[in-house]
């Protein structure tokens, strides 16, 4: 289980990298013309923390800002993309209604409004020029949307009075469906996370080309923690009780959602998705996760995806020292195992920092090992099998999910033959992704597919799947009655027959699809067909 205290700053970090492998940062420019073209109201918007942010109520507060105001030609990048923000500290507190300047790690993503004192260091109040449309003195930076967030990246300016934009607009009977999604959007882990804003990003798109949710337009408002915990619950507090967010959504604080879950079961507000990258999200009854969770699904694919692929029984585990997850795992594992008759011989903990892994590959040889399981990043990994190739050692390696990405392949025929799973599927060659594909090549063009890309596109499907069972106001009681009322849902096939109970969701979802890089690619041998542990 992960300890939600006592990790230091850098363990955290660290932790991340494991859990998060081969999403790297691929930034991309969205046309706001192409946006509003195919979707008519799509806003996508940072909620950027202070640098002392507190909860709402207690001073300065996160502050919004608008997509699509930043840039000179009014592209819209997204908010993993590394680029250089304009002027400003890293991140600006809203004082007096003003919305901040952009934050590294959200760069070009729009300017804010010029209202109300700014705290010193703040910077300009808008990039390259730009002023969030209906910010001014005083004004509140949603000029004048309800929940206090802001006009769209595809509204663009104000159109004059009698004036219309070019895309028509969709009807919204019971408004427009706000939902808020928050993870660690900037630095090294944001670059990680790269795929799942886009992800989101296509998905807004997609739905509100086709008409929205029962003709509502979703929205989506996303928040950077920065990994803070404290930062992930203000950024939650202010989603939910200033914004009013229907649901949160898609999150990937992986190294913080644990601050944020006592507060939801509190407020009893649901998270539709998350990155399955911490424990806690499968033991908090307002999780509801399609695809398999950290604490048991994640970790019991590495058992499943060997038996189905390999005789290998005979087992090393190695997993990172730098964070309990890790620890967590590797204990997981080594319950689950003997069920299906492999044996853990040997296992060591290993550093993320280590640049060869020649002695624990030597050990585990020495011990009998057939298969390694490796619960570690996949850059590590990489340097893992070559430290065996070079001994001339050559057993099955199994990593797990989070492998399931591109930058894998980048590793050549050191990891060929690898055993890997994904937790949706194939997001690569699945009839059922192709809608994620073409969305990603259409609104986010050049953005980062992967795997776990693959399972924020899931997410809002199952988002599409409850918001469409609800005829009136789509509140958080009504989504919770939604997802309660779904039975061996499959969401298009791209996930095995799932239902959620109320309590802990740890088990609604134990089936992964299993993986085997050949020929530098990441192939399914069993076509789309789920294993499922027990």
């Amino acid at each position: 289980m992960l300890r939600p205290a006592g990790f230091r700053r850098g363990a955290v970090a660290l932790f991340a990298a494991v859990l998060l492998v081969g999403l790297g940062g691929c930034g991309s420019g969205l046309d706001r013309d192409a946006l509003r073209d195919a979707n008519g109201s799509l806003t996508s918007e940072i909620v950027l923390p202070a640098a002392d942010a507190r909860a709402p109520g207690t001073g300065a507060e996160a502050g919004p800002i608008a997509d699509g105001q930043g840039t000179p030609d009014g592209s819209v990048s997204d908010p993993s993309s590394g680029g250089t923000a304009g002027a400003g500290a890293p991140t600006a507190a809203r004082t007096g209604g003003s919305a901040a300047a952009g934050s590294p790690g959200t760069a070009g993503v729009g300017g804010g409004g010029s209202g109300g004192a700014r705290p010193a260091g703040a910077g300009s109040s808008s990039i390259a020029g730009r002023t969030a449309p209906g910010a001014g003195s005083g004004a509140s930076a949603a000029g004048g949307r309800p929940g206090g967030s802001s006009p769209s990246a595809a509204d663009g300016p104000a159109p004059a009075p009698g004036s219309t934009t070019g895309a028509p607009a969709l009807a919204s009977p019971g408004g427009e469906i706000l939902l808020g999604s928050f993870g660690t959007a900037s630095g090294p882990i944001g670059a990680q996370l790269a795929a799942i804003p886009v992800a989101i990003r296509a998905w807004v798109a997609s739905v509100n080309a086709r008409g929205g949710i029962n003709g509502r337009p979703v929205r989506v408002i996303f928040g950077d923690d920065g990994g803070d915990p404290g930062k992930a619950l203000a950024i939650a507090r202010r989603m939910v009780e200033e914004d009013k967010v229907r649901a949160l959504f898609a999150t990937f604080g992986a190294t913080t959602i644990q601050a944020v879950t006592p507060y939801v079961e509190q407020r009893q507000v649901p998270i539709i998705g998350a990155a399955g990258a911490n424990p806690v999200e499968d033991q908090s009854p307002m999780v509801f996760n399609p695809q398999v969770g950290a604490d048991l699904g994640v970790t019991r694919a590495f058992v499943t995806t060997l038996v189905a692929q390999s005789p290998a029984r005979k087992v090393a585990l190695l997993y990172c020292r730098e964070a309990a997850t890790c620890q967590n795992g590797a204990q997981r594992i080594k319950e689950y195992a003997p069920t299906k008759g492999v044996t853990v011989i040997y296992e060591q903990a290993i550093s993320l920092a280590q640049p060869d892994y020649t002695a624990e590959m030597f050990s585990a040889q020495r011990a009998g090992a057939e298969a390694v399981f490796v619960y570690i990043d996949f850059a590590s990994m990489i340097r893992i099998e070559r430290s065996a190739h070079r001994q001339g050692w050559h057993p099955v390696f199994v990593g797990g999910v989070s492998i399931n990405e591109d930058g894998f392949a980048k590793g050549g025929s050191e990891v060929e033959g690898t055993l890997l799973s994904s937790a949706t599927t194939p997001y690569a060659t699945s009839p059922t992704l192709v809608d994620y594909r073409e969305a990603v090549a259409r609104y986010v063009p050049g953005g980062q597919l992967g795997g776990t890309g693959a399972t924020a596109w899931v997410q809002g499907k199952l988002f599409e799947r409850i918001g469409g069972l609800i005829k009136g106001d789509i509140t958080p009681a009504a989504l919770l009655d939604a997802l309660y009322s779904l039975k061996d849902e499959t969401l298009g096939g791209t996930v095995p027959p799932i239902t959620f109970p109320k309590g802990a969701h740890a088990t609604v979802n134990l089936c992964t699809v299993p993986l085997k890089m050949v020929g530098g690619k990441i192939t399914a041998p069993l076509g789309d067909t789920f294993v499922c542990a027990t």
